[in-house]
């Protein structure tokens, strides 16, 4: 699947309120560009973390300190809300916050790492 379907089916998730598979399509846009900058620009093909690439591109000033703490702060939000699935019941209008803020540091990062 290229990248504009699947930027097309987060926005049909939203949509119809499929608010599990909007965060795991997010983590996987935010992830996949901050992963494809870094491989680019090191020409390494190791594997790398989601913070370590958030590093990365902060450590090369494409984003600013807000944004790293924004990006940090989501990829962490994201997390504690997959753990959940299973211990506790999922605050609804939290996860959708969290799409909300995913949704805005996407637009971000497509400007930043074009």
């Amino acid at each position: 699947m290229n990248s504009a379907a699947i930027r097309d089916r987060l926005a049909v998730s939203i949509e119809k309120e499929f608010y599990f598979e909007s965060l795991f399509i997010l983590a996987s846009l935010l992830e996949g560009l901050t992963k494809k900058y870094n491989k680019a620009s090191t020409g390494s093909n190791e594997r790398i973390s989601f913070d370590d690439s958030i590093e990365f591109i902060f450590g090369k000033n494409l984003i600013s300190a807000e944004i790293y703490t924004r990006l940090t702060t989501w990829r962490n939000d994201r997390n504690t809300i997959v753990h959940d699935l299973v211990t506790r019941t999922i605050d609804e209008q939290r996860l959708q916050a969290i799409i909300t803020e995913g949704k805005e540091l996407l637009e971000v990062l497509d400007e930043v790492l074009k």
